[in-house]
This record gives structure tokens, C-alpha cells and sequence, in this order.
């Protein structure tokens, strides 16, 4: 249940308007009650998300330069939005009255009429957020998360007193940056706050996971494989969260590895802890070369982390392995593969079964001419129990696989034909020869 001392520091703030002062870039540092420093960020300069976020410690800053160096123009969505659900930290977020649930409008309501106030307006009802890590967003879960909460309004307040008649850049508040080395820090002294500059901690090196491959009777089986195709892959963050029997529902890394020549998408699983276990992924991506009998004829990839990751196997396979900075396949898979996900499941369903009605619309001797991986992949589909496919889908499905059967038949009936008429041939061409 939200403390009436945190209702309370809500409305208080939002009457200071800080957000029309300063920028959610212009980072300020509070120490807070247990020592420990947290990063605010206020938001609501933009006009779009009304709201106060604290980030707590070492980790808080590095996620907050994380979010402030983003250049959303410059990444592919499946970057930019992985940044965004990186982000751990408390909110104060003050919305429409249809963005709350029950439980949080009965809690403002029982606030609002004891303390007799009006709520009308756009952003005028307050919601107080807890964001994890590459998971959904949930309630303030402690007593703990709603006294550091506390403490960021509280100070934020204090800030906006003190920016009356200044400028933010007049006591040292400026945009906080990968390469900054102070911030504007706040602390509180027998009920005043006093503001001084503070050293911000170095940036951490990055370190990828590199996973330990160990299965050398599966390496031993994928090297038998005829090489096939340039594969350009990247590790994604999937967009949509999946149900966890650990907590909260998720968001899964899977490695997205696609063949140049024909868009083809390698079946991947996703994985829920990558950063701790990559072996799990690397068995996932082991398996599925295995399931389509595939050996790569070379990989390219794009960024650091996925490089770091398949290095391993491109030297045990030795496959030829290149980083470079652009790769037309992937991101053509990747754009369609947003604009999917984006959709709602009618207009998905209608795109899958535009793309089943152009496969079926094939002439035979482009159904004979597809790779046996796509066939096998298509015929998985129908075979996977956990999967419940729309009627449609698996009707077209099979009829696919049917027209594909008869288009082979037709031409092994073809090749006797041929074989029986060259036969005959021959034997009339033997015929005329014996006569003269």
C-alpha cells in the first residue's frame, strides 16, 4: 500500500513544474538517507512521459549513460529498445486515469478525498513504478523502494526552490555523458539541502559473455556437412516478454542468424539468462545446425557482443568469421521482423498466410527448387505440439507440403519417361544400323 507521505510528495512536486526547467539528460546526484548515492532524472521537458526516476548506485549511473548516449536514429529498433528495457530504476509517473489499475485508482481515490483533492486534466493521476532489468514493469515492492522514492521528490522539490530566478548551469547541473566526470550532487543536513559538484564513477569496461563449448561429437558431426551459405547473425533482445517460473515475465535473448541468399531464419529457442550462462545459447544454436544439417560457408556479424560469442565456434569449425559494419541481409530480416512483431495477431495471421498463398502460388519447378532445410522447417511446424496453429495456416500448410510431394513425384515420372524414351531410341537408332 502506497504511504500517504509519498502521495503527499507527489502532489507537491508536480505543483513545482521542475520538468520545464530542466532536461531529462541533466542528471543530479542525491545522497541519500543510507549513504548509498542515487542519479535523478526528470522527465517531462518532451511533453510525452511526466515523471521522476531515481537510479540507484554504480549500476544506476551506468544505465542512465547507457539511456542518455542513445542515438535512436542510428540503431536498429531491436538496439534502441533493448537499451530502453535495461533500464532499473524507481518511478513517479503521473498519467490519465485509465492508465491505472484498480487497485492503484481505490488507493488515490481513499488519498484524494481525505485530503480533499480535485484530480482533473491530462498526467493528473500519480503511479509509482519499480522497473527491473529486461522485465515488465511491477509495483513498489518494499517499504525500502517507497523511502528512496521519498527522498528523490523530496529533493527534487528542494532543487526547483533552489532554481528560482537561475540558471541549472549556474550551479554546476549540466547533461550527464558517457565521458562527464562530475555531477551536481544534493544532500540533505538538518532539513536544508546543500548542493556541491561530485566525482562520478569511472565507466566500466564491457565484457561479453563467451561461452565454453565442450561438445566435441556435435562440432565433429556439423564438420561432415556440405558448407552452405554466408549467414550474417545478431544476438536480439525479443521485444515481447514470455512468462517466467522465477517471477516476472521476461524479456528473452535469441540469436537471429540469417542466410543471404534466401532470407533464410535458422530456428532458434530463446534463452532467459544469457549473461550467466551463454552455453545455453551456443547449445541452442549447436542443436539447430544440427536439426537442418547446415555448415556455414562463412559468418559475418555487426556488433561487438554477438562477435564475442560465435568466435568460439568459427575457430573450433573453422569457419571464416568477419566483424563489419553493415550487414543488408540481417537488417532487411530484422526490419520485416519488427513491423511483425508490432502487429496485432489479425494482421500477423493475414501476413502469414499471404506469404503460405505465394509459396503455393509457385510453379513446380520452383517447388522442386527449394532448399530440403525449408521443406523440413515447414513440415516441423506441422509436427511441434506446442504450437497451436489457426486453421488457415494449417491447412495451407498441408497443402504445401502436399503440392511439393506431387511436384518431386511428377518429376521422378518425368525422368522415367525421359530414360524409357532414350531407351526406345537407341534401340530403333540399333534397329536402322543392323538393317544397312
Amino acid at each position: 500500500m502506497i504511504s500517504n507521505r509519498l502521495f503527499a510528495l507527489a502532489f507537491e512536486y508536480k505543483k513545482t513544474k521542475l520538468w520545464n526547467k530542466i532536461l531529462d539528460t541533466e542528471i543530479f546526484a542525491l545522497k541519500m538517507s543510507d549513504g548509498t548515492t542515487g542519479y535523478i532524472s526528470v522527465m517531462g521537458a518532451g511533453g510525452s512521459h511526466l515523471a521522476i526516476a531515481l537510479y540507484l548506485g554504480d549500476n544506476g549511473i551506468n544505465n542512465l549513460r547507457t539511456i542518455t548516449d542513445m542515438e535512436e536514429y542510428q540503431e536498429s529498433p531491436f538496439q534502441y529498445q533493448e537499451k530502453i528495457l535495461s533500464q532499473e530504476c524507481l518511478q513517479c509517473v503521473f498519467g490519465n486515469k485509465n492508465e491505472l489499475t484498480q487497485k492503484e485508482l481505490e488507493e488515490t481515490k481513499n488519498y484524494t478525498q481525505i485530503h480533499k483533492i480535485r484530480l482533473f486534466g491530462k498526467n493528473a493521476y500519480p503511479q509509482f513504478i519499480k522497473y527491473l532489468s529486461y522485465r515488465i514493469p511491477c509495483y513498489l515492492q518494499t517499504e525500502q523502494d517507497q523511502n528512496y522514492l521519498c527522498e528523490a521528490l523530496s529533493a527534487s522539490i528542494a532543487l526547483a526552490d533552489i532554481l528560482k530566478g537561475k540558471n541549472p548551469h549556474m550551479i554546476g547541473l549540466d547533461i550527464i555523458h558517457r565521458e562527464s566526470k562530475e555531477i551536481l550532487m544534493l544532500e540533505q543536513k538538518d532539513e536544508q539541502y546543500f548542493f556541491s559538484m561530485a566525482e562520478l564513477p569511472e565507466v566500466p569496461s564491457i565484457n561479453h559473455p563467451v561461452p565454453d563449448i565442450t561438445n566435441d561429437i556435435n562440432l565433429a558431426k556439423i564438420k561432415r556437412y556440405k558448407k552452405f551459405g554466408i549467414w550474417e547473425c545478431e544476438i536480439i533482445r525479443f521485444p515481447k516478454p514470455v512468462e517466467s517460473e522465477e517471477g516476472l515475465p521476461f524479456y528473452p535473448i535469441v540469436l537471429l542468424a540469417v542466410e543471404t541468399s534466401s532470407d533464410y531464419i535458422l530456428p532458434m529457442s530463446p534463452v532467459s539468462d544469457y549473461e550467466k550462462h551463454p552455453e545455453q545459447l551456443m547449445n541452442f544454436l549447436i542443436n539447430a545446425l544440427l536439426e537442418d544439417k547446415v555448415r556455414p560457408m562463412a559468418i559475418k556479424v555487426r556488433d561487438e557482443r554477438t562477435y564475442h560469442f560465435l568466435k568460439p565456434l568459427c575457430d573450433k569449425l573453422k569457419i571464416p568469421f568477419s566483424l563489419i559494419k553493415k550487414i543488408t541481409s540481417l537488417e532487411n530480416v530484422e526490419k520485416a521482423l519488427w513491423k511483425r512483431l508490432s502487429q496485432n495477431e489479425t494482421n500477423e495471421l493475414e501476413e502469414i498466410l499471404t506469404i503460405l498463398d505465394s509459396i503455393m502460388s509457385l510453379e513446380d519447378k520452383y517447388l522442386r527448387e527449394l532448399p530440403d532445410f525449408m521443406i523440413q522447417q515447414l513440415d516441423s511446424i506441422l509436427e511441434k505440439d506446442d504450437i497451436e496453429l489457426p486453421e488457415e495456416v494449417y491447412t495451407k500448410l498441408m497443402l504445401i507440403l502436399q503440392k511439393i510431394e506431387q511436384a518431386k513425384k511428377k518429376q521422378k515420372i518425368e525422368k522415367k519417361k525421359k530414360k524409357k524414351k532414350v531407351r526406345e531410341l537407341t534401340k530403333n537408332i540399333i534397329n536402322i544400323t543392323e538393317e544397312t
